[in-house]
């Protein structure tokens, strides 16, 4: 059985076409578990089917989209805070603390990640289950007469971050939804955006950004007295009166998320007569962020330094150390990982301390210093 177990129908497809999907993402899907980027183990609730989990290289990428968007809030915005401690029911508490006891100033948010246990992953031509599913939350609190504003810029942001990330927004499409289109929904909101990825085997929403507008102050569980509430009203220029803020909730699925990025950063290319597959991916997000290669493998000064220069590299981003085989071999074994950076020891540049860096997002090839190469790729990595 597929870890992404097939389904049976789908009318808009001729059985060519439907043959040549389910061929490429069986030939994806085993690449991701070969390379463990994900694997599969037997579902005990369920003998007949698969759970999905991440692996080894997929947890990487997991982490890394986590520090490339706090790079890109928490860092970059000096008004993100981030928290491990509080969860949806207790967002309002952390709000009132920020804003009546820290002064904090509108507008404001607060970002943190959420596992959610056992979430079904279906679309209308596969579905699996994974143990635990990754989101990144985001409530930002706004003045009331600028939420429409602020839904639609957050929105553009997170498209934006997805861009810089690596993927093609061809494969992502963003519709606009109101309440009034879906009443009975258990997640309240009063405007929306939802962007869905173009997977090989159907669309799947990766993202939403949603205008609560003060939804959750009106309807919270009473633990904040009348006084309380009065002091969480701010004052609308724009309306002209005092007014509970208004909320936009950014919420990203980042399992699949992790898988999007996969497919769209699959590709094949040709070597002597057969085809080799790589993934091209963006350095912040690249489980493994350089290898050294030493250009010798018999040289013992160059052995030394391309050790030390591992050593030395590891200690600031993922990087990996091989020395067997051609340069051409070394390159086409980590480009099937998405290494973005190689780093090649050459004994005729030992002397004045460098060495050749390959950058294999731009294709661009320099001579550096150690320094500089850290400066480098660490920029990269922090974009």
């Amino acid at each position: 059985m597929s870890m992404l177990e097939r389904k049976n129908k789908r009318p808009s497809y001729t059985d060519g076409e439907k043959q040549n999907e389910n061929n490429k993402v069986l030939k994806i899907e085993n690449f991701m578990n070969d390379k463990f980027l994900f694997t599969k183990i037997f579902d005990l609730d369920n003998p007949d089917d698969y759970v999905w989990k991440l692996g080894a290289l997929g947890n990487l990428i997991k982490d890394n989209i986590k520090a490339a968007w706090r790079n890109n809030t928490v860092v970059a915005l000096n008004n993100i805070l981030e928290t491990t401690k509080y969860s949806d029911a207790n967002i309002l508490e952390m709000f009132s603390e920020l804003y009546t006891s820290k002064k904090m100033k509108l507008p404001f948010g607060i970002n943190r990640i959420s596992e959610v246990h056992r979430e079904q992953f279906e679309s209308d031509v596969f579905n699996f289950t994974h143990e635990n599913s990754c989101h990144i939350n985001m409530e930002y609190f706004v003045i009331p007469s600028s939420s429409n504003n602020m839904l639609n810029t957050w929105n553009d942001f997170t498209l934006e971050f997805f861009s810089k990330i690596g993927l093609n927004s061809d494969l992502m499409i963003t519709a606009s939804q109101n309440i009034a289109d879906h009443p009975s929904t258990d997640d309240y909101f009063f405007d929306r955006f939802i962007t869905k990825f173009k997977y090989p085997f159907g669309l799947e929403t990766i993202f939403t950004v949603s205008d609560r507008i003060d939804f959750y102050f009106e309807n919270h569980d009473k633990s904040f007295l009348e006084d309380e509430i009065d002091k969480l009203r701010v004052f609308d220029d724009l309306r002209n009166e005092k007014l509970l803020p208004h909320m936009i909730s950014i919420n990203i699925d980042v399992d699949k998320l992790i898988l999007a990025l996969i497919f769209n950063a699959y590709e094949e290319f040709e070597v002597r007569n057969s085809k080799m597959p790589s993934l091209n991916f963006a350095p912040q997000i690249a489980p493994v962020k350089c290898c050294v290669f030493p250009k010798s493998s018999v040289d013992r000064m160059v052995q030394m330094r391309s050790e030390k220069l591992h050593t030395d590299l590891n200690k600031e981003f993922k990087t990996l150390m091989d020395d067997k085989g051609t340069i051409e071999i070394r390159t086409y074994k980590f480009k099937e990982i998405g290494v973005p950076y190689f780093i090649i020891v050459d004994p005729e540049l030992l002397e004045d301390n460098l060495y050749i860096i390959r950058d294999n997002v731009s294709g661009v090839e320099s001579t550096l210093s150690k320094e500089d190469i850290i400066f480098y790729i660490k920029n990269k990595i922090n974009e």
